[in-house]
């Protein structure tokens, strides 16, 4: 395992450091300069990554397109080299689920990094740290506006891309509904996109060496530039995150099931409306978020064809990585 030394991967002031998690913000880090990144250690990463957490997605253009750009692309009998090849000539994103589970040493790194954060930020109390995810994407791809049901943030590392976050809680670009419904029901966290957002936003432009962070279910969306981009996203939870994302549940499951009780997160009667949530889903009249959604692929990875992608004859087909996690459900 490589040794990540004793220097600080985290510069911030100590200004920033108590804005953490309260406002957008971009800060500096060290990740890139650790000799993991290259295009063949990705290589040797993607490798060593099990398929079951390996998804591909393709990206467009045009940010109110999502449903029509953004569809899965199957990667089975498709090498390493194969996927950082396509990357390369395509518009597409891979995404390496919970790196920190499969690879040692980014399980350590994010130990690092959250131990750090606490120690500069004492209003920042977690209940879990460091479920990460790296993205290793296209010249020019996109990930389309969503709002994540658990904050994160962002720390990138090759490339450059353009990130834009909107004011959480905004019901001009989101619903309290939705946001209810990305908390409780599981499956997609998208947000149509409309150009007006923009004006209610702000936007960062990370380079190597940047971090960028904002608050919990704040809208967000991400735009590459003309160069491969890679990026660590590392998750966690919060003490008082847990227990809005358990309001929110409350309020979908009433709202659904019994509207005559008022919608009452953060109020006073918030705590007996969870509890009685609580009560009701042990008794197996709410159900816990959904199951992992199926992806179905009409192509598959391939350097070799225009965008990387190669169309499958008779598809669509279920993708490797859904084909995976169906039948480890089908084994537990």
């Amino acid at each position: 395992m490589d040794n990540l030394g004793k220097e600080k991967f985290l510069n911030w002031t100590d200004a920033e450091a108590a804005r953490f998690g309260k406002t957008p913000q971009m800060n500096r880090h060290r990740i890139h300069e650790l000799p993991w990144f290259s295009d063949e250690q990705l290589v040797q990463i993607i490798k060593n990554h099990p398929r079951i957490k390996l998804r591909v997605f393709t990206s467009g253009s045009d940010p109110t397109r999502r449903n029509e750009d953004c569809q899965p692309v199957d990667t089975e009998g498709v090498s390493a080299e194969e996927i950082l090849a396509a990357v390369r000539v395509g518009r597409m994103w891979v995404n390496l689920q919970r790196i920190d589970a499969v690879d040692p040493r980014f399980g350590e790194l994010g130990k690092r990094l959250y131990s750090e954060i606490e120690a500069d930020c004492p209003h920042f109390k977690p209940l879990w740290t460091n479920r990460a995810f790296l993205f290793i994407s296209s010249p020019n791809a996109m990930v389309y506006l969503h709002a994540d049901y658990q904050p994160n943030m962002l720390w990138h590392i090759r490339g450059h891309k353009r990130i834009w976050i909107y004011p959480a809680y905004d019901e001009r670009i989101v619903s309290l509904r939705r946001i209810e419904e990305i908390c409780a029901a599981g499956g997609e966290d998208d947000i149509p996109f409309k150009a007006e957002f923009d004006q209610m936003g702000t936007f960062f432009d990370p380079g190597p060496g940047d971090t960028v962070s904002w608050p919990a279910r704040a809208p967000h969306r991400v735009v590459n530039s003309p160069d491969l981009n890679v990026s660590l996203s590392t998750f966690h939870e919060t003490v008082d995150d847990f227990r809005r994302v358990e309001e929110h549940c409350a309020d979908y499951f009433f709202r659904r099931t019994l509207p005559i009780v008022p919608q009452i997160a953060r109020g006073p009667f918030a705590p007996a409306k969870v509890l009685a949530f609580k009560l009701c889903r042990r008794a197996g009249l709410a159900q816990h978020r959904a199951s992992v959604k199926e992806y179905y692929a009409k192509y598959r990875v391939d350097p070799s064809m225009p965008l990387g992608l190669r169309p499958i004859p008779n598809g669509p087909i279920l993708t490797e990585h859904s084909r995976l996690v169906k039948a480890a459900s089908a084994a537990a």
